[in-house]
């Protein structure tokens, strides 16, 4: 299911990048939150996740073969980040005080640095399971829901995805200046649909609503 979320948004882009004639050679790289808490530590309280960086395959014409390449370099990501050890990774926070974390982010973002260098990710997509079976308040039902998610320096284009009742839904959040046209992108993103449900099914599906959350200024 991952990859082929990863693949939809990778598809997204391409069409979206492609028609404004600012489609890069390279792949796109999206960075994904992944849980590393263990079996024993199911149902304890706190939160462990670290990252992996994903190739969403966006060099890539065909929606099929993009599924492939992705699903490819979600593995090796995998197996990367398993060889550092992710635990590793998370405990590495405690080392740091977060004063001065929190005045070295600080410090970032007044001098600009991040427009600077060249960014090691272009979007974040985050996929995070919801209930499913419906959801009722006050006895009206929960037709959908849409993420929301934070736009930062550097960043300016995050893909909060849920699921509820049955269904999956891609939401983004953008920056106006890096995605000033939020209503064409969420059109790239069914068509990206169509296309690898084309590719796989044999016939293009509207069975996933994707949506568009409100974009955002920096």
């Amino acid at each position: 299911v991952n990859d082929v979320i990863l693949a939809i948004c990778g598809g997204g882009l391409r069409n979206y990048l492609d028609a404004k004639r600012e489609l890069p050679k390279e792949s796109l790289i999206a960075m994904c939150p992944i849980s590393v808490r263990s079996d024993d530590e199911k149902g304890a309280a706190g939160n462990r996740v670290s990252s992996m960086s994903v190739a969403l395959r966006s060099d890539v014409a065909d929606a099929g073969e993009r599924l492939r390449a992705v699903h490819e370099a979600t593995q090796h990501s995998k197996k990367l980040a398993e060889a550092i050890g992710a635990r590793t990774m998370t405990d590495m926070g405690q080392f740091i005080p977060g004063g001065l974390a929190g005045l070295g982010w600080r410090t970032a973002t007044r001098l600009g640095l991040a427009n600077r260098v060249r960014p090691f990710l272009n979007t974040v997509i985050t996929n995070v399971p919801g209930p499913q079976v419906p959801l009722y308040s006050a006895g009206a039902l929960l037709v959908a829901q849409f993420g929301m998610g934070p736009v930062m320096d550097g960043m300016g284009l995050i893909h909060p995805v849920g699921s509820y009742n049955g269904k999956a839904v891609i939401a983004f959040t953008s920056c106006r200046q890096m995605l000033p046209d939020p209503d064409f992108y969420e059109d790239c993103l069914r068509a990206s649909l169509a296309d690898l449900s084309h590719a796989v099914l044999g016939s293009a599906s509207s069975d996933l609503p994707l949506g568009a959350a409100a974009p955002v200024s920096p």
